[in-house]
């Protein structure tokens, strides 16, 4: 893997089955999503990383002016913790389906907010039948980390906002409530976020 990833990246779609009989024949057992879920960490792990205020709810916690500072560092502690769990994990795959139909452009689209966003990724579920198997819901955490690792620009709305705005096309993001755009036979998009260069804060205005 490290030989084909020296020249840059890679699409390289996931096989659950292989993997799970590459670890039953070395006698290893995992869930029948462990390899999504592994390949959607790196991506939330990734984005973790960039920015310490990440957390299920967003850019911080919900509500922190009204908390103590000792209950403000323990919800945002457990909520960061919570962005690596299988439930986020199946999130950041429902999210990362969605954003592989967006186009990105030079400046911060300020028209759409990552939490009106990451409805339209629900809705592909929810409403279209698309990758139901993931559920219906996406934190707006896990969307803007599903952002980074997807090579779009992310910069928070204010200090006090959890939300952020990120660098996709009015056009392409109209186009995509459908869910036509997706590939449905593969998820080599999950993968190519995974080997994408590292997630940037966009500056644009």
């Amino acid at each position: 893997m490290r030989a084909a990833l020296r020249d840059g990246p890679v699409r390289v779609v996931p096989h659950d089955e292989a993997f799970e009989r590459y670890l039953s024949d070395h006698d290893l057992h995992a869930n029948d999503r462990a390899l999504r879920r592994t390949l959607a960490r790196v991506g939330l792990r990734r984005a973790m990383a960039h920015d310490s205020m990440l957390t299920t709810t967003g850019y911080g916690i919900a509500w922190q002016l009204y908390k103590t500072n000792a209950e403000a560092r323990a919800a945002s502690v457990q909520l960061r913790a919570d962005l690596l769990d299988d439930w986020s994990a199946d999130q950041f795959e429902l999210a990362s389906l969605y954003l592989s139909q967006l186009e990105p452009r030079k400046s911060l689209n300020r028209d759409y907010s990552t939490y009106n966003l990451k409805h339209q990724a629900e809705r592909l579920s929810r409403e279209r039948g698309i990758a139901t198997h993931l559920g219906n819901y996406v934190c707006n955490g896990v969307f803007i980390a599903a952002a980074l690792s997807a090579g779009f620009h992310v910069r928070q709305i204010d200090w006090s906002s959890l939300n952020g705005f990120i660098n996709a096309t009015t056009r392409s993001i109209k186009a995509a409530r459908t869910g036509q755009l997706i590939n449905r036979s593969t998820m080599s998009a999950l993968w190519r976020l995974v080997t994408a260069p590292d997630p940037e804060v966009s500056e644009a205005a």
